[in-house]
């Protein structure tokens, strides 16, 4: 019987609802109770660890998340959102650097189509690492 890998990774292409706005590639790293995701507007090599959060499942309320980073806010609340949707650890790098020209510099317009495009295709590979 073949041993399951207890380290995958994928790199995932993430096309958001808007066609004004960029393609985002995550970078998944699965671990046994835990993801490592790099998100970024840029192919690969994107600025990781620019705005990174941990979030940590509880077993009743909304998960626990905490800046890892100086400037973690944007990442926080889809890491805990992350983490009570798959029951795990989630560790989220998030750099939106190139969404941030239009809007005045802010970047909460992209967080809400970045959200469902990222759950649209982490869905079937979490579930079913």
């Amino acid at each position: 019987m073949a041993a399951v890998p207890q380290i995958v990774t994928r790199t995932l292409t993430l096309e958001l609802d808007d066609p004004a706005l960029p393609i985002f590639f995550a970078q998944l790293t699965s671990l046994r109770d835990s993801l490592l995701i790099n998100l970024g507007s840029n192919p690969l090599p994107f600025s990781i660890a620019n705005d990174l959060s941990c979030a940590m499942p509880r077993p009743t309320g909304p998960a626990t998340s905490t800046a890892v980073s100086k400037s973690a806010s944007s990442s926080l609340s889809l890491s805990a959102k992350l983490s009570k949707r798959y029951k795990r650890q989630v560790f989220l790098s998030l750099d939106l650097s190139s969404c941030a020209g239009g809007q005045g510099g802010s970047t909460d317009h992209v967080l809400l189509p970045l959200e469902r495009a990222l759950l649209k295709q982490l869905d079937p590979v979490v579930r079913g690492v």
